[in-house]
């Protein structure tokens, strides 16, 4: 089962969404017109590698706070034993006046962390469509934070090589045409004591075992 058709039975999504399933080979990507805004740096220029633990999770801090309290808040990370299979994801939405909602869940035996940083965000967007068809007071502007750069900056490049990113990039085509908001994808490093990313974190591992 693909990941829009497990997605839509779990989160019972309306069934005349746009079918996601087949790419459109004869429309180049760089023509579509509903493209999310995509970051893959933090406000001040850092190195996880080399630079101090703690002013990496201060600028990542200074990062998150650009983006409006008001604004919905999302963690996504993905993991996988090994790197390369029993792949799972994990979900962390804050809402507007602080509610909140997780999702964890098994990407399938053979996916990668790749891939499951990639499913991972998708499932973010799928439930965000659930909760926006049902309850359209909800609908505002969306800022998503994810550790994998690599991700995104494929997403940025248009560089979609499998099946994965390609499925990423027309559910967020769909959504950006079906609703009118900022959606903005925010690279942060991963375990950097940020409380979001962390507990996504911790999801995606629960989702692998599952």
């Amino acid at each position: 089962m693909d990941i829009a058709t497990y997605l839509q039975e779990k989160h019972h999504l309306p069934n005349n969404r746009e079918n996601l399933q087949h790419f459109c080979k004869e429309v180049p990507l760089h023509h579509r017109k509903y493209i999310a805004n995509i970051r893959t740096q933090l406000i001040e220029e850092t190195s996880k590698k080399h630079g101090d633990p703690i002013d990496i999770m201060i600028t990542a801090q200074k990062t998150l706070d650009t983006y409006p309290e008001h604004w919905i808040h999302v963690y996504t990370d993905g993991s996988g034993f090994k790197g390369t299979i029993n792949g799972g994801y994990g979900v962390r939405i804050q809402y507007q006046y602080k509610t909140k909602e997780e999702l964890s869940e098994s990407c399938g035996s053979y996916c990668s962390n790749y891939e499951a940083e990639a499913f991972t965000i998708e499932a973010a967007v799928l439930q965000l469509t659930s909760v926006f068809s049902l309850y359209p007071e909800k609908t505002h502007n969306i800022g998503i934070f994810s550790d994998s750069k690599s991700v995104l900056e494929a997403l940025q490049n248009e560089s979609l090589q499998n099946s994965s990113l390609k499925s990423l990039f027309l559910t967020l085509d769909s959504f950006l045409k079906t609703y009118d908001v900022d959606l903005t994808l925010q690279w942060i490093p991963g375990h950097c004591n940020i409380t979001g990313n962390e507990r996504a974190d911790t999801l995606a591992k629960k989702g692998s075992t599952a």
